[in-house]
């Protein structure tokens, strides 16, 4: 049996067959492979998800912007917001695209790494008019 399955994993007409009969079934059900993974990572439906898509108005819960980056290498429909979640404690906060979601990882998930960058921001606040007087 051992060697069957180590031969049928190498050999290239099978590798294919394989392939091909794992692309035709994604195609039939494109929705299956998002389902499985949103339950397992995050413990919602892709019913949950289009809810939370629908209550945000299809944009990122932070920067109320659609999502623009192109992360998969999908040739048709748009990239998903990322679902942004707790690390801790595994509970969904909504909905953000992957610039955003990137940087409140990049923040390590805090309020006070948020409020120290806030403040961070509003002390570099410059007035434009003081840049077109020169």
């Amino acid at each position: 049996m051992k060697i069957f399955r180590e031969r049928r994993s190498i050999d290239p007409a099978v590798v294919l067959k394989r392939r091909e009969s794992v692309a035709r079934y994604r195609a039939n059900n494109p929705d299956r492979d998002v389902n499985k993974t949103l339950f397992n990572k995050y413990g919602i439906t892709l019913e949950q998800y289009e809810e939370m898509f629908e209550k945000q108005g299809g944009v990122c819960a932070l920067c109320k912007k659609p999502e623009t980056t192109r992360r998969n290498k999908k040739s048709e429909g748009g990239e998903r917001l990322a679902v942004d979640h707790c690390h801790d404690t595994g509970v969904v906060r909504g909905l953000l695209c992957f610039k955003c979601n990137t940087a409140i990882g990049a923040l390590g998930d805090t309020q006070e790494a948020a409020i120290r960058a806030m403040k961070y921001l509003s002390s570099w606040v410059i007035d434009i008019s003081e840049l077109n007087a020169k």
